[in-house]
């Protein structure tokens, strides 16, 4: 079977979170998309394709300082990065039509339709679930954030946490350390939690 893995950093403010966005001007809008295309079986846990770009936000053009310190990414990174419309053309075309379900840390998804709902796109295909409740099947802690659930396995990663291509980074070497603990129950429970 192929998965997808991804992570998204979006615009935030100092107190954002806590307010969750309440703020009239407030936006959770994609800054960062990041992803890797698996297959996986009992026998194997082949990385198919990766995909990785900076996205531009129109509600708040200017990044703030609190999330260029928290995710490292600068202003010019976002301003040659994609339109949302682009983005979402690859995420299509990355995903085959939407046809690979994607698996994020807490489930981006919300993100992923604000962004799409600012800019007037349709993503009603779009399958994207929560990868959390498989690795709690294998007992692991998930009240992590996706750039420290490698800290959990005997992995050795240099990253900066809250950025989406470091933290994807972090949930692939995570996951092929559940498959190679169990593959056959890893690849069952993508089975059944794939919509």
């Amino acid at each position: 079977m192929q998965i997808i893995l991804y992570d998204t950093e979006f615009t935030a403010w100092e107190g954002s979170q806590e307010r969750n966005w309440s703020l009239h001007w407030e936006y959770k809008e994609i800054i960062q998309f990041s992803a890797k295309k698996l297959h996986l079986t009992a026998q194997n846990f082949d990385l198919i394709d990766e995909f990785h770009t900076f996205v531009k936000p129109i509600k708040n053009v200017q990044l703030s300082n609190y999330i260029m310190e928290l995710t490292k990414i600068n202003q010019d990174q976002i301003e040659q990065g994609l339109s949302a419309q682009q983005l979402f053309s690859e995420i299509h075309q990355f995903s085959e039509n939407f046809e690979v379900p994607m698996y994020s840390w807490g489930n981006d998804l919300h993100v992923l339709e604000e962004t799409a709902h600012i800019h007037n796109i349709c993503l009603k295909h779009l399958n994207s679930c929560d990868l959390r409740p498989i690795f709690e099947q294998f007992s692991i802690n998930t009240n992590v954030s996706s750039g420290q659930l490698f800290k959990n396995f005997d992995i050795d990663l240099s990253i900066q946490e809250h950025n989406a291509l470091d933290d994807t980074l972090s949930l692939y070497e995570s996951l092929k350390q559940l498959h190679k603990q169990n593959p056959k129950k890893l690849v069952t429970l993508f089975t059944d939690e794939s919509p």
